[in-house]
């Protein structure tokens, strides 16, 4: 069929986020959070230490082959999920870097590397684009899992400088290796910061140049959250709620 241009402006069809990325401190009770999701919904564990005082819709992988096996049967299943978690995303990113050196050994190429990562072990960053790749398949495979998949991921304190030779200055960043970093948070909807204070959870959506997060969605970008006591998932999707009612 011919494409044809448009004579009238588009209208605005959806506004919550397809994937969303939310990224803190450990033990601020986002594994809890997730338990909570509204409808159908299941989380894929990488970490059992929280799961097993929660409960709840979750499948615990151990690592990329059991992750790989998980994900499968989510795309597969009928219904389909309204909502998938992945919690969380560190481990993911060292098993793709295990995966990346299982895959060189394997290649002519690699057959005599004795080494224990390719990513620390081969010289002038040889290993990353192996594991960039593999890293880029779980990312772009996400979407598949579920009309909204959410994305559980620590932070970590990058020191970026001094201010008059005193005040170190760090810059809030997700716990990933490099390049992947920017490879999730580019490819996600919405990336959100979140901290407490007392008994609030704190969601901020707003870009800074100190903090990776932002959203294409206009009820969330450059927004500010507070929430009492329990995280309000309606507020990050308004359009499912407004539908399940």
């Amino acid at each position: 069929m011919p494409i044809t241009l448009p004579t009238e402006p588009s209208k605005v069809t959806r506004r919550d986020p397809r994937l969303l990325l939310l990224y803190g401190q450990q033990k601020l009770g986002k594994s809890t959070w997730l338990s909570e999701l509204p409808g159908r919904h299941m989380v894929i564990s990488t970490d059992p230490r929280g799961w097993e005082y929660i409960g709840g819709y979750h499948v615990q992988v151990n690592n990329m082959l059991e992750y790989c096996q998980a994900a499968d049967l989510i795309k597969k299943a009928t219904p389909r999920y309204d909502f998938v978690g992945i919690d969380t995303i560190d481990l993911i990113d060292d098993w793709s870097k295990e995966e990346a050196t299982r895959l060189y050994k394997a290649s002519p190429i690699g057959k005599n590397f004795l080494g224990t990562s390719i990513v620390n072990d081969l010289s002038k960053g040889g290993g990353y684009p192996l594991y960039w790749e593999v890293f880029n398949k779980v990312i772009t495979g996400l979407l598949g899992l579920a009309e909204q998949v959410i994305i559980i991921g620590h932070i970590r304190d990058k020191l970026i400088g001094q201010i008059a030779g005193q005040t170190e200055v760090f810059s809030k960043d997700l716990a990933l290796t490099g390049k992947v970093c920017s490879m999730l948070t580019s490819t996600v909807d919405t990336t959100g910061y979140i901290t407490r204070k007392d008994n609030n959870i704190l969601v901020n959506f707003q870009t800074h140049e100190l903090i990776t997060n932002g959203s294409r969605c206009p009820h969330l970008k450059g927004k500010n959250f507070t929430m009492k006591d329990k995280f309000d998932w309606s507020v990050i999707f308004p359009d499912w709620y407004e539908t399940h009612k």
